[in-house]
Formats: C-alpha cells, structure tokens, sequence
C-alpha cells in the first residue's frame, strides 16, 4: 500500500500475474474466441452465399418465406443466443472470480 491506503503498482501486478486472474482471463478469452467463431463463420457464409449463390436466398420454404428471411431470422437468434450464453457465462465464472480478485486488492478495484 502506497500512502494514501491505495494499492501501489506491484500490487496490480502480482494480482494480474496470480493463478486466478489468469485462469479467469484464459476462460474468458476462450468463449469470446468461440463465440466470435462461430458468428463470424456465420455471417461470411450469409455474405457468400447472397453474392455468389442469390438463388439459394430465393428458394421457398412456406408461402412468402423464403431462406433469404430464414437466414435473417437465424442471424437474429444466433445473436440472443449468444449475449445469452455471456451473460450466463460471465454471471457463472467471470463475476465471481473477479469479485475474489478484487477481495485481494481490499475493495479497491
């Protein structure tokens, strides 16, 4: 602690370098890579298919819906679903270690 009751640098650091925030950073990073993944595969087949196959958009499914409106609506989900899962995720694993990290530096955070 530096003068003022603050944490002082090397406090930040050794809690940075602890087996916890690590661990808690690697979770994290591993579901935004898959998340991200799986949207960005997502959206560039979306993009391919509308320039280089348009009739595959076109095709009927029911009525007036078409895949073009299935695709949209399935763009839709895939998102909810996803901020879904993070906040889940992130009220699972994230919040509670990071609570603990902060614990360490005394609330200080």
């Amino acid at each position: 602690m530096d003068t003022t009751g603050q944490p002082d640098a090397d406090h930040y650091t050794s809690v940075h370098r602890s087996a916890e925030f690590v661990a808690m950073s690697q979770r994290w990073r591993a579901f935004v890579l898959r998340a991200n993944v799986v949207l960005a595969v997502w959206w560039i087949t979306a993009i391919l298919l509308g320039a280089f196959a348009p009739g595959v958009y076109r095709a009927k499914i029911a009525g007036e819906f078409n895949a073009g409106l299935l695709v949209v609506l399935v763009s839709f989900a895939l998102t909810l679903g996803t901020t879904v899962a993070y906040l889940r995720f992130a009220g699972r694993v994230v919040d509670p270690a990071g609570e603990r990290i902060r614990a360490t530096l005394g609330g200080k955070a």
